[in-house]
């Protein structure tokens, strides 16, 4: 059973001060009317601390009300720069309903 288990565990990921994650966007709503044609990463934002052992305190503008500023860390994904031009990111200015 534990071998079962341990199977598709991960190691886990410690982000330091002021490094840029993803934060996963599977639990928030854009208005899309079909789920699978949302985004799949909100975007980048900075890490401000760590809150425990598995959570961490991001630097969210308050245009983000959906978003907490403390995330699980099974919602961030680590920031790599684009290594192509097509690959840029763009600003991403989202209508979040009400």
């Amino acid at each position: 059973m534990k071998l079962r288990i341990d199977k598709s565990r991960r190691e886990t990921i410690e982000y330091k001060e002021d490094d840029l994650v993803w934060v996963d966007s599977s639990n928030i709503s854009f208005g899309h009317l079909v789920k699978k044609l949302a985004f799949k990463r909100v975007r980048s934002f900075p890490v401000i601390k760590n809150m425990g052992s598995s959570a961490y305190e991001l630097q969210i503008s308050k245009i983000w009300k959906n978003l907490y500023l403390n995330i699980n860390e099974s919602k961030l994904k680590p920031y790599h720069r684009p290594t192509f031009t097509q690959q840029q990111e763009t600003l991403l200015t989202v209508i979040i309903p009400n």
